[in-house]
């Protein structure tokens, strides 16, 4: 929802732009952006979006607005709202509990877990 409003703000018009607002999927190809993050999405898309003839700082600006956006909105969201239509993958939630039950030697440390993620939705 975020990307929606923040290319909608930002390319769509809403900014004084013309460019007429897609759904990502209508813009990039799958491959351009499953398993990307928010920012290589975003660039990706004031590429798409604003063609050839915008320069690199053209296109950064963009990106700049639309991250900036992207953060306004989800700010700006409740909780359960950013939360409503996320879930894990598959198996994450067990191996995480096994991974936090385990001791990773024999000094009895537990493993150090992590998350490390791009995105901002």
């Amino acid at each position: 929802r975020s990307f929606v409003h923040a290319v909608d703000t930002v390319l769509g018009g809403k900014s004084g732009t013309a460019f007429p607002v897609r759904t990502i999927p209508e813009i990039l190809e799958k491959h351009e952006f499953h398993g990307s993050t928010d920012g290589l999405i975003l660039l990706r898309l004031a590429r798409k979006t604003l063609g050839s003839s915008f320069t690199f700082s053209d296109t950064r600006s963009k990106v700049d607005e639309m991250m900036k956006e992207m953060f306004n909105f989800v700010s700006s969201c409740e909780d359960s709202e950013v939360a409503r239509g996320i879930a894990p993958l598959p198996g994450v939630l067990q191996t995480l509990k096994t991974l936090a039950s385990e001791r990773h030697n024999k000094g009895g440390e537990k493993v150090a877990c992590g998350l490390v993620t791009g995105n901002v939705e």
